[in-house]
């Protein structure tokens, strides 16, 4: 993957406010999350604190686009280079002829 991503791999620009709303809530889970991890460790035990980190991640596994079932992902977003099945494809065309 490449340090940096090409332009047509970015995503469409956001409205300023919804940027704005998103970088508040990361900004709060920054300064909540750690202390609200002690309080349920206290409370709970080491295990019972992750427990809403693993449900957190599953939660953002089964949102995430990257897992969604559908078309692979485009030139544009591999950065322009073709897919490994692609490769493999005109591999073995290259083999047929």
């Amino acid at each position: 993957m490449p340090a940096v991503p090409s332009p047509d791999a970015r995503p469409a620009a956001l409205d300023p406010l919804i940027r704005r709303h998103r970088t508040a809530l990361r900004y709060v889970a920054l300064l909540a999350g750690p202390p609200a991890l002690g309080f349920v460790g206290e409370h709970h035990g080491l295990r019972g604190a992750m427990i809403p980190v693993l449900l957190l991640m599953l939660l953002a596994a089964v949102l995430s686009p990257a897992t969604a079932a559908g078309p692979r992902r485009s030139a544009a977003v591999t950065g322009g280079r073709p897919s490994v099945q692609r490769l493999r494809q005109r591999q073995r065309q290259g083999e047929d002829r």
